[in-house]
């Protein structure tokens, strides 16, 4: 019971966090864009689930290394979640490119790329997570913390999380 509160308190923070860093970005409530073409509500929309893809993504894998250090997953169920959660990933960034081929402004093009950077960071959390995992090595376990770190500070700045 507890962990599924946890869970959606988790995904609450979530869907509040992408809201207002929806307001913040376009200046407007995160109500449906107006567009007549329906080429900016769909790229809003992709925005808003890019965000929410990026911050739960973060979450779910800090989730999986807390429940794989409490005992609730052994090694290999953790890193078969872990699999499943970063081929989500992966099949994001492939949809995040096809956009990309598109015609986007200046603007949504940089935006993009800031998405696909923290995408990225969010990989190689995942890869240096299932090191530490297989090594059991203390210097890969820091070393998955520097990433989440790094990649937790990436996401803040995206999102509109930190002042600078």
């Amino acid at each position: 019971m507890k962990t599924r509160i946890i869970g959606l308190a988790a995904a609450l923070a979530c869907l509040i966090i992408t809201g207002s860093w929806l307001a913040a970005q376009s200046g407007t409530s995160p109500g449906p864009a107006k567009d007549t073409e329906g080429t900016g509500a769909s790229l809003d929309a992709v925005g808003r689930l890019a965000a929410s893809h990026l911050y739960q993504t973060y979450l779910n894998i800090g989730m999986l290394a807390d429940a794989r250090a409490e005992g609730t997953y052994d090694t290999d169920s953790a890193r078969e979640v872990l699999a499943t959660v970063v081929g989500l990933v992966e099949g994001s960034e492939k949809q995040l490119d096809a956009i990309g081929r598109g015609t986007l402004t200046a603007e949504d093009k940089a935006a993009l790329a800031d998405v696909r950077k923290q995408s990225a960071a969010l990989r190689e959390v995942a890869a240096s997570l299932d090191r530490f995992w297989k090594t059991g090595r203390k210097e890969d376990g820091a070393r998955y913390e520097a990433q989440r770190k790094k990649a937790w500070a990436g996401i803040e700045k995206l999102l509109g999380l930190k002042d600078e």
